[in-house]
């Protein structure tokens, strides 16, 4: 999915097949929360709306669906996940750990073969303020559980990872940290606007 309003920019991953856990619902769907085993989550009401574009420093994301017991994150476990074959300036993701601050190594894998390892991390859903250098996200004032709000703020997080590579991107490669979740991904291409009004190399 390119994003217009970036005029080619972005690019934001669906991440649909990827996702394996749920992080967030609404009160008719408190009883499926379940952040690996913790048994409460984000409160989605304070959430951006399902299927919409969330913004953060002009980079969009696309919200995952919190209704219901569908899934809405992806807590990793050793996944690859396909991009859009392009190249790549910057990573963005969108997420949190639920025990922090917390990383792990993620791998990109290029269209000539071509490897290269890097870090993701995410504070604590629970930290107070950013503590890896990352932008705060959306937040919820509360965890909800299968019975009840207790009052406990979480937070998501947006971290940017840089690339610093030529070649094209088409899969990226995690590792298994199933205390990192991602909420959502989005590709920054390399370049600068042409006089088409597009993005250029």
């Amino acid at each position: 999915m390119t994003v217009q309003e970036g005029r080619d920019r972005f690019v934001v991953v669906k991440l649909t097949p990827w996702l394996n856990n749920k992080c967030a619902g609404f009160p008719d769907g408190r009883d499926h929360i379940n952040v690996t085993g913790l048994g409460g989550g984000f409160a989605a009401e304070h959430l951006p709306p399902p299927g919409g574009l969330y913004t953060c420093d002009g980079v969009p994301f696309l919200t995952p669906d919190f209704r219901g017991a569908a899934n809405d994150n992806l807590a990793l476990e050793g996944e690859t996940i396909a991009t859009p074959r392009g190249p790549c300036r910057r990573l963005h993701f969108w997420g949190f750990a639920d025990l922090g601050p917390m990383g792990a190594r993620i791998t990109l894998v290029f269209s000539g073969g071509g490897r290269r390892g890097l870090w993701l991390e995410f504070s604590s859903w629970k930290a107070e303020a950013p503590e890896r250098g990352e932008r705060p996200g959306p937040w919820s004032p509360v965890t909800r559980t299968a019975d009840r709000d207790v009052p406990q703020p979480l937070k998501t997080w947006v971290q940017s990872v840089p690339v610093d590579d030529d070649g094209d991107l088409v899969a990226i490669e995690v590792e298994d940290m199933s205390l990192l979740h991602v909420l959502a991904l989005t590709l920054e291409r390399p370049g600068r606007p042409a006089a088409s009004g597009r993005w250029a190399p």
